[in-house]
């Protein structure tokens, strides 16, 4: 089956650009949405153990990303 997905995959491709791909299937075992490696990334800086000495219960609740035009 994989096989059969990756060729189709690769002639799918092809038909689209004109060029030729390589295509390959990995397995994940754990999938960290953009959120989760966000908060992640928030939590090793050294903001976040100033910010969690002085208010122990503090959450990352959601992230709000702007954008200047």
């Amino acid at each position: 089956m994989k096989h059969g997905l990756l060729s189709q995959l690769r002639q799918l491709l092809f038909a689209w650009t004109g060029k030729q791909w390589d295509v390959g299937i990995t397995i994940q075992l754990e999938i960290l949405t953009l959120r989760d490696q966000l908060v992640n990334e928030i939590k090793l800086g050294r903001e976040w153990g100033l910010i969690t000495s002085h208010f122990r219960s503090v959450e990352v609740t959601d992230i709000l990303l702007n954008s200047f035009k």
